[in-house]
């Protein structure tokens, strides 16, 4: 369990007061650093019951100005807050999984902040079950486009922003870090806004520090390769070693991604070793293509887990 400070509740939450910037600690690590954006998805539910009271069965007034404006003071300055307690863990070399992703993918400010109202379901009860009152119909436990883009966005220009970040083509479905389907309701097919959302199969994990999954819960066709070796323990033929070097770095992407390049080989001539040799920051997926399903869908899940890890 996160901290409990995050919890969500009808009455109104315990107020954070941030620390100076200028005095920020950094982070304990990937738990606490989440828990603390947390306290984020606490004021989005809360300005959620403001605007919408009644998709929350609420007595509530409907929304002052002064309310909100209050409200939106609070989250810049947890924002803030949050954001120097990252800076000073990076000086202090503390892993945020998050931040890393954020950084690494270029994401925008509105993509981490869907990411972390999409994780708060998956990681605390006490959410879930927060958003489940918000869309009001028990017997959905799984929120679509629509109720996020409210959730994190309001009645802002944020809402549209976050529509683009959901669409097929974006950052967050590209890599698998967020998975849509469809409600089956809608016929033929479902709008943008009513497709279901969820967080990539092993995110809400990693994001809780779970760097790197056990084996044992992979797929039989998903394994990972670290670098075990270095390029100058590799026995290798005159300038391979260069030549795949070269091929790498000219189909590496800005964002850390790699256009397709093929490897032609004999079996166990040492390809995947090469490759985790030349790219020794992290292991490296491999998926066995033979061992692939036939099913369409099953097929289409097990590449997207791949391309997420």
């Amino acid at each position: 369990m996160l901290s409990s400070a995050a919890m969500p509740t009808e009455a109104s939450p315990a107020r954070l007061t941030p620390a100076p910037a200028t005095f920020a600690s950094p982070y304990a690590g990937a738990r606490e650093h989440l828990g603390e954006l947390l306290g984020k998805v606490q004021r989005w539910l809360e300005r959620h019951r403001l605007l919408f009271p009644d998709r929350h069965a609420s007595d509530e007034n409907r929304a002052r100005p002064d309310t909100l404006t209050a409200l939106d003071t609070e989250l810049r300055a947890l924002s803030d807050h949050i954001a120097s307690r990252e800076q000073a863990s990076r000086r202090a070399n503390v892993l945020l999984p998050l931040d890393q992703l954020r950084r690494s993918l270029s994401l925008s400010p509105i993509e981490v902040d869907l990411l972390v109202a999409l994780a708060a379901a998956e990681c605390e009860p006490d959410f879930h079950r927060a958003y489940m009152r918000a869309w009001g119909d028990a017997s959905v436990k799984q929120g679509d486009v629509a109720f996020f883009c409210e959730l994190v966005g309001g009645r802002g220009d944020d809402r549209f922003a976050l529509e683009q970040a959901l669409q097929p083509a974006s950052v967050l479905c590209r890599h698998g870090l967020v998975t849509l389907a469809p409600d089956r309701s809608w016929v033929p097919r479902a709008p943008l806004l009513y497709l279901r959302v969820k967080l990539g199969a092993r995110l809400g994990s990693y994001l809780q520090g779970e760097i790197a999954p056990s084996p044992r819960l992979l797929p039989a066709c998903l394994t990972l390769q670290p670098a075990t070796r270095g390029l100058g323990e590799l026995v290798l033929p005159a300038t391979v070693g260069d030549r795949v070097a070269g091929a790498l770095a000219a189909a590496r992407q800005e964002d850390g991604t790699f256009d397709p390049i093929c490897l032609i080989a004999p079996r166990h001539s040492g390809r995947k070793a090469l490759c985790a040799a030349l790219l020794p920051e992290a292991p490296m997926v491999v998926l066995r293509a033979g061992a692939l399903p036939k099913d369409p869908e099953l097929f289409e899940q097990l590449v997207r887990d791949a391309l997420c890890e």
